[in-house]
């Protein structure tokens, strides 16, 4: 079975992400949503929390200062041809 490590800087999404119980506050999630709970559960991934600062996916999602967007697009390895 391969297993790979998603890293997440979101609290809330890691804990329901690693919580397998059903929560009242979290009925209104969609079962597609549910999946990588489930995979969790079955050790095919691994989720890790990881800074704000050290999320290099920020810079898909975010507005940053040029320093850290450099130094994000240097850590996702882009290659700009």
């Amino acid at each position: 079975m391969n297993c790979f490590t998603l890293y997440i800087d979101n609290k809330a999404a890691l804990a329901l992400a690693k919580n397998p119980t059903h929560h009242d506050r979290t009925k209104h999630m969609d079962i597609r949503y549910r999946f990588i709970r489930s995979e969790v559960t079955s050790g095919s991934v691994n989720i890790q929390a990881i800074g704000t600062g050290e999320n290099v996916a920020d810079i898909l999602t975010k507005a940053l200062p040029k320093a850290a967007f450099e130094g994000h697009r240097l850590g996702m390895v882009v290659f700009i041809v």
